[in-house]
């Protein structure tokens, strides 16, 4: 988890002004927060698997709020969700909506 916080708190290199994120985007912004987490600690396997479900919550912040600034939202959810009893819970549903997501694009192809 520290090579997340270190590299979404690093000073931004532009002076992007940060967009807001709306409730119904502050659930995606947890999933991909996580998601990154996953991606920094799991071996070679789950690594790709934590991957793809941060490209899905990252395409799906896109849509809810483009041109959203990253790295401070990261940063502030990461924080938040460090000093949260309930951040298990918050990844289980983020994998389930990922797995569902994924049988179903299975099921549209085969």
């Amino acid at each position: 988890m520290a090579a997340v916080v270190a590299s979404v708190s690093s000073p931004s290199a532009s002076s992007t002004t940060s967009v807001a994120v709306p409730a119904a985007a502050a659930q995606d912004l947890r999933c991909l927060t996580l998601a990154l987490v996953a991606t920094s600690e799991a071996k070679e396997q789950a690594k790709q698997a934590a991957i793809a479900e941060a490209w899905y919550f990252m395409g799906r912040l896109d849509a809810e709020v483009p041109g959203i600034d990253l790295k401070p939202a990261l940063t502030g959810v990461l924080e938040a969700m460090n000093k949260n009893p309930h951040t298990r819970d918050i990844g289980v549903a983020c994998d389930a909506e990922f797995v569902k997501r994924g049988a179903d694009l299975r099921n549209l192809v085969g």
